[in-house]
Protein backbone atom coordinates (compact mmCIF):
# COMPACT_ATOMS: atom_id res chain seq x y z
CA UNK A 1 0.00 0.00 0.00
CA UNK A 2 2.74 2.41 -0.95
CA UNK A 3 0.18 4.75 -2.51
CA UNK A 4 -1.03 5.60 1.00
CA UNK A 5 2.26 7.27 1.87
CA UNK A 6 2.13 9.74 -1.02
CA UNK A 7 1.24 13.22 0.26
CA UNK A 8 -1.97 14.91 -0.83
CA UNK A 9 -1.88 17.76 -3.33
CA UNK A 10 -4.94 19.02 -1.43
CA UNK A 11 -7.43 17.36 0.88
CA UNK A 12 -10.55 18.53 2.67
CA UNK A 13 -13.40 16.97 4.58
CA UNK A 14 -16.73 18.75 5.04
CA UNK A 15 -18.43 17.39 8.14
CA UNK A 16 -22.08 18.03 8.93
CA UNK A 17 -23.46 17.04 12.32
CA UNK A 18 -26.10 18.26 14.73
CA UNK A 19 -24.08 21.44 15.33
CA UNK A 20 -23.81 22.47 11.69
CA UNK A 21 -21.14 22.12 9.02
CA UNK A 22 -17.38 22.53 9.17
CA UNK A 23 -14.61 22.13 6.62
CA UNK A 24 -11.34 20.51 7.70
CA UNK A 25 -8.09 20.51 5.75
CA UNK A 26 -6.18 17.30 6.19
CA UNK A 27 -2.50 16.64 5.70
CA UNK A 28 -2.38 12.85 5.61
CA UNK A 29 -4.47 9.71 5.60
CA UNK A 30 -4.35 9.25 9.39
CA UNK A 31 -6.24 12.52 9.88
CA UNK A 32 -8.87 11.36 7.41
CA UNK A 33 -9.25 8.09 9.25
CA UNK A 34 -9.60 9.76 12.67
CA UNK A 35 -12.17 12.27 11.36
CA UNK A 36 -14.30 9.51 9.90
CA UNK A 37 -14.28 7.54 13.14
CA UNK A 38 -15.26 10.43 15.40
CA UNK A 39 -18.57 9.73 17.17
CA UNK A 40 -21.70 11.81 16.54
CA UNK A 41 -20.68 13.09 13.13
CA UNK A 42 -23.23 12.26 10.50
CA UNK A 43 -22.41 13.32 6.94
CA UNK A 44 -19.10 13.75 5.16
CA UNK A 45 -17.94 15.06 1.81
CA UNK A 46 -14.31 14.12 1.24
CA UNK A 47 -12.18 15.40 -1.60
CA UNK A 48 -8.47 14.97 -2.14
CA UNK A 49 -5.93 14.78 -4.89
CA UNK A 50 -2.72 12.84 -5.07
CA UNK A 51 -0.68 11.08 -7.73
CA UNK A 52 -2.58 13.01 -10.43
CA UNK A 53 -5.99 11.61 -9.42
CA UNK A 54 -8.92 13.23 -7.64
CA UNK A 55 -11.02 11.33 -5.08
CA UNK A 56 -14.51 12.54 -4.10
CA UNK A 57 -16.71 10.79 -1.59
CA UNK A 58 -20.07 11.73 -0.18
CA UNK A 59 -22.08 9.99 2.47
CA UNK A 60 -25.55 10.20 0.93
CA UNK A 61 -27.16 8.79 4.10
CA UNK A 62 -25.95 7.36 7.39
CA UNK A 63 -25.14 4.07 5.70
CA UNK A 64 -24.49 4.87 2.03
CA UNK A 65 -21.47 6.39 0.36
CA UNK A 66 -20.85 7.32 -3.27
CA UNK A 67 -17.23 7.62 -4.42
CA UNK A 68 -15.78 8.92 -7.67
CA UNK A 69 -12.14 8.83 -8.71
CA UNK A 70 -10.74 10.28 -11.91
CA UNK A 71 -7.56 11.48 -13.53
CA UNK A 72 -6.98 15.16 -12.89
CA UNK A 73 -7.00 17.49 -15.87
CA UNK A 74 -3.40 18.17 -16.83
CA UNK A 75 -4.35 21.19 -18.92
CA UNK A 76 -3.57 19.31 -22.12
CA UNK A 77 -6.85 20.01 -23.87
CA UNK A 78 -9.36 17.49 -25.13
CA UNK A 79 -7.69 14.33 -23.91
CA UNK A 80 -9.74 11.30 -22.97
CA UNK A 81 -9.74 10.08 -19.37
CA UNK A 82 -11.10 7.30 -17.22
CA UNK A 83 -13.31 7.72 -14.14
CA UNK A 84 -14.76 5.29 -11.61
CA UNK A 85 -18.01 5.72 -9.69
CA UNK A 86 -18.78 3.31 -6.86
CA UNK A 87 -21.63 3.06 -4.39
CA UNK A 88 -21.19 1.39 -1.01
CA UNK A 89 -23.56 0.46 1.82
CA UNK A 90 -22.18 0.25 5.34
CA UNK A 91 -23.08 -3.05 7.01
CA UNK A 92 -23.27 -2.33 10.73
CA UNK A 93 -23.28 -6.01 11.66
CA UNK A 94 -19.89 -6.69 10.05
CA UNK A 95 -18.41 -3.18 10.04
CA UNK A 96 -17.70 -3.45 6.30
CA UNK A 97 -18.72 -1.62 3.14
CA UNK A 98 -20.72 -3.72 0.68
CA UNK A 99 -20.09 -2.71 -2.92
CA UNK A 100 -23.46 -1.97 -4.52
CA UNK A 101 -22.30 -0.50 -7.81
CA UNK A 102 -19.05 -0.08 -9.70
CA UNK A 103 -19.11 1.84 -12.98
CA UNK A 104 -16.07 2.63 -15.07
CA UNK A 105 -16.53 5.49 -17.50
CA UNK A 106 -14.12 6.26 -20.31
CA UNK A 107 -14.54 9.62 -21.98
CA UNK A 108 -13.66 9.67 -25.65
CA UNK A 109 -12.34 13.04 -26.68
CA UNK A 110 -10.24 14.09 -29.67
CA UNK A 111 -7.11 12.47 -28.25
CA UNK A 112 -7.97 8.84 -27.44
CA UNK A 113 -6.14 6.90 -24.76
CA UNK A 114 -3.75 4.19 -25.84
CA UNK A 115 -4.06 0.72 -24.27
CA UNK A 116 -1.03 1.57 -22.07
CA UNK A 117 -2.69 4.82 -20.91
CA UNK A 118 -5.93 2.95 -20.16
CA UNK A 119 -3.94 0.45 -18.05
CA UNK A 120 -2.15 3.23 -16.20
CA UNK A 121 -5.41 5.04 -15.45
CA UNK A 122 -7.10 1.80 -14.33
CA UNK A 123 -4.21 1.21 -11.90
CA UNK A 124 -4.24 4.82 -10.69
CA UNK A 125 -7.99 5.03 -10.11
CA UNK A 126 -7.97 1.65 -8.36
CA UNK A 127 -5.14 2.76 -6.06
CA UNK A 128 -7.07 5.84 -4.96
CA UNK A 129 -10.39 3.98 -4.75
CA UNK A 130 -8.76 1.58 -2.29
CA UNK A 131 -8.60 4.50 0.16
CA UNK A 132 -12.14 3.44 1.05
CA UNK A 133 -10.63 0.38 2.76
CA UNK A 134 -9.11 2.70 5.36
CA UNK A 135 -12.61 3.57 6.49
CA UNK A 136 -13.88 -0.02 6.51
CA UNK A 137 -13.16 -3.30 4.70
CA UNK A 138 -14.93 -3.77 1.36
CA UNK A 139 -16.97 -6.85 0.50
CA UNK A 140 -18.91 -7.95 -2.56
CA UNK A 141 -21.35 -10.83 -2.58
CA UNK A 142 -20.89 -11.56 -6.28
CA UNK A 143 -24.25 -10.14 -7.33
CA UNK A 144 -22.70 -6.78 -8.24
CA UNK A 145 -21.39 -6.52 -11.77
CA UNK A 146 -18.85 -3.97 -12.91
CA UNK A 147 -20.21 -1.83 -15.74
CA UNK A 148 -18.32 0.09 -18.40
CA UNK A 149 -19.50 3.01 -20.47
CA UNK A 150 -17.69 4.94 -23.13
CA UNK A 151 -19.11 8.41 -23.57
CA UNK A 152 -18.42 11.02 -26.20
CA UNK A 153 -16.61 10.55 -29.48
CA UNK A 154 -13.69 12.17 -31.25
CA UNK A 155 -14.23 14.41 -34.26
CA UNK A 156 -12.62 11.74 -36.43
CA UNK A 157 -15.66 9.51 -35.79
CA UNK A 158 -17.78 11.78 -38.00
CA UNK A 159 -16.64 10.01 -41.17
CA UNK A 160 -17.58 6.45 -42.16
CA UNK A 161 -13.99 5.26 -41.76
CA UNK A 162 -13.71 7.13 -38.46
CA UNK A 163 -16.91 5.53 -37.15
CA UNK A 164 -15.57 2.07 -37.96
CA UNK A 165 -12.22 2.84 -36.33
CA UNK A 166 -13.92 4.28 -33.24
CA UNK A 167 -16.20 1.22 -32.94
CA UNK A 168 -13.09 -0.99 -32.93
CA UNK A 169 -11.48 1.29 -30.31
CA UNK A 170 -14.58 1.08 -28.10
CA UNK A 171 -14.68 -2.72 -28.36
CA UNK A 172 -10.99 -3.05 -27.50
CA UNK A 173 -11.18 -0.54 -24.62
CA UNK A 174 -14.29 -2.20 -23.17
CA UNK A 175 -12.61 -5.63 -23.34
CA UNK A 176 -9.45 -4.26 -21.69
CA UNK A 177 -11.45 -2.66 -18.87
CA UNK A 178 -13.49 -5.85 -18.33
CA UNK A 179 -10.31 -7.96 -18.24
CA UNK A 180 -8.81 -5.67 -15.59
CA UNK A 181 -11.78 -6.61 -13.33
CA UNK A 182 -11.49 -3.73 -10.88
CA UNK A 183 -14.28 -5.09 -8.71
CA UNK A 184 -12.28 -8.19 -7.80
CA UNK A 185 -9.24 -6.07 -6.91
CA UNK A 186 -11.04 -3.61 -4.67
Amino acid sequence: MAYLTTPFTYATVDVTDQNGSAKHSIADISELHSLLHTPDQKYYYITFARNGYEFNSEYTSLSEMVVSVSKQDDGGGLKSFLAVVAKFTYLKSSGAFKVKKLAIILTAEDVLLTPAEISAQLEGTLAELRTVRLIAPCVSNGSVKQTCRIIGSPQSAETAAGKKQFAAYKAAATAQIAAFNMLSQL
